[in-house]
């Protein structure tokens, strides 16, 4: 018995341990036929469908376990997807055929408006310039009012003609720019000649300052230049009632290849709120009705301007306050032609020292940079009195004055009798517009005061060439009896 009991054990253990393999073998191929491979179809078959990009065909189901039912709910969503995707096909083609409609419709557009244009502009160009010509023929008043109304009239329409071309050009993405060599200065200059008018016509002082470091000649777009200050010139004088419109060209860097230039035109006008700025540049906007109603205009000329600002690799900014005014900020970097690296040659000065007669503060400053960049020593005087002061203790032989107040002078017959002019000569140039000059009696003044006139706006090759007039030592130049001239 004793051998027995152990054989037994042995026995049972052995086929318990028999049982349990066969039992996990069983468990096994349950397993693998219940779950792993319905698993593995239903993987295989959405692989299938994912490779082919299908997402119409539907899963093959059979029996209704839980994968069944897991497959039955992806049938459901691939038939909602299946649906949407047929919607936005449909939709795509909609918008495809839309977009060519548009596109046709944008190319008639553009074909229209470039033919008519062409049309309206020869008549318009005719108008503008018969209309000067007969404002220069003897008229009545009232008949040059009416001149004036129909030449203004045909501008307005012109100028908006011009807006409405260039706005189509940047919305077909057909505007191009010129790479041309180009005299800056005198871009800035004939800029400069039209807002003096403008400013003009409102009784509006104009301050204009070119900084003797800006290059002459540079490459780009003189057209496109233009047009982008004289929009924002034109808007200045547009929006002020009373004070003054400034236009300044500074140098913020420059090296052999490129200067990067700030052009500011700051006014005294109505200025902006900050609401109304941050729609300034939308093309046909304005800052509110009321100012549509009140100035006018179509607001295109800043989104132009900004966009041409953009493919010249350049920035427009804004700074504004209400009721103080604005100031319009381009930022643009041009490349400088090889006719700049020529060094200018500076006027040879016999005597640096030079009076400045004027109240006007800023242009005081313009006139005050311009003379320190050609190497003159300036000594301001505020007033006639201190100015007399001045010359008649000065040790100069040869005193030089200039006068950006013509108004302070008054009555020039007087200077006569509070000059020492024994020995001494004395030259003034003045700055006076056309009409002042016609006013003037200097036919008393010639023995003692040697008076040049230069014509409003202040230019910075006028007033070199006039001074290198002035300071030369030669008398058969620089004649007593002089006859004054208006430097343009």
């Amino acid at each position: 018995t004793d051998t027995v009991v152990p054989q037994i054990t042995e026995g049972m253990v052995g086929l318990l341990f028999i049982l349990l393999l066969f039992t996990v073998l069983i468990y096994l191929l349950f397993f693998n036929s219940i779950f792993i491979l319905p698993v593995n179809k239903l993987t295989q078959q959405i692989r299938s469908l994912v490779s082919r990009e299908d997402y119409v065909t539907m899963l093959k189901i059979k029996g209704g376990d839980e994968l069944s039912q897991l497959a039955s709910w992806f049938n459901i969503r691939t038939s909602q997807l299946a649906e949407a995707f047929s919607k936005l096909k449909k939709r795509n083609k909609e918008l495809s055929d839309a977009r060519e409609m548009a596109e046709q419709a944008s190319r008639s557009k553009n074909i229209f408006l470039a033919s008519m244009s062409h049309d309206i502009r020869t008549p318009m160009n005719a108008i503008i310039g018969l209309s000067d010509v007969l404002k220069k023929t003897g008229l009545t008043k009232d008949q040059s009012q009416y001149i004036q109304v129909i030449n203004s009239s045909a501008q307005s329409l012109l100028s908006l003609i011009n807006d409405i071309m260039d706005f189509s050009k940047i919305e077909a993405n057909q505007l191009e720019l010129e790479a041309i060599s180009f005299d800056l200065r005198q871009v800035m200059d004939d800029c400069a000649d039209l807002v003096f008018f403008q400013t003009n016509e409102k009784c509006l002082e104009f301050v204009y300052f070119v900084s003797p470091t800006v290059p002459r000649y540079v490459y780009g777009d003189p057209n496109r230049l233009r047009q982008i200050i004289l929009n924002l010139t034109s808007n200045a004088v547009k929006f002020t009632e009373s004070g003054r419109v400034e236009l300044w060209v500074e140098v913020l860097s420059k090296n052999d290849q490129s200067s990067q230039l700030l052009i500011e035109v700051r006014d005294t006008g109505i200025g902006l709120n900050k609401v109304a700025q941050e729609k300034l540049f939308t093309p046909f906007m304005q800052a509110d009705s009321s100012t549509t109603r009140k100035f006018g205009g179509t607001g295109l000329g800043l989104a132009i301007s900004k966009h041409l600002a953009d493919l010249m690799g350049g920035s427009i900014e804004l700074r504004s306050e209400e009721g103080v005014g604005t100031t319009a900020s381009f930022k643009l970097k041009l490349k400088l032609d090889a006719k700049c690296l020529l060094s200018s040659r500076l006027p040879n000065i016999s005597d640096p020292n030079i009076f400045l007669l004027g109240q006007n503060h800023f242009q005081n400053t313009v006139i005050e940079r311009y003379l320190s960049s050609m190497g003159y020593s300036v000594t301001i005087a505020s007033s006639v009195q201190a100015w007399l002061d001045f010359l008649n203790t000065a040790k100069n032989k040869n005193c030089l004055t200039i006068c950006g107040d013509f108004d302070l002078l008054g009555d020039l017959s007087v200077l006569k009798n509070q000059l020492d002019v024994h020995g001494r000569r004395f030259d003034l140039l003045c700055f006076a517009n056309e009409s002042e000059l016609q006013e003037l009696s200097i036919e008393k003044l010639k023995d003692s005061l040697h008076i040049q006139f230069i014509n409003y706006p202040l230019k910075l090759d006028s007033l070199q060439a006039q001074l290198n007039k002035l300071t030369r030592t030669d008398p058969e130049e620089n004649r007593v009896n002089e006859q004054p001239e208006l430097i343009a």
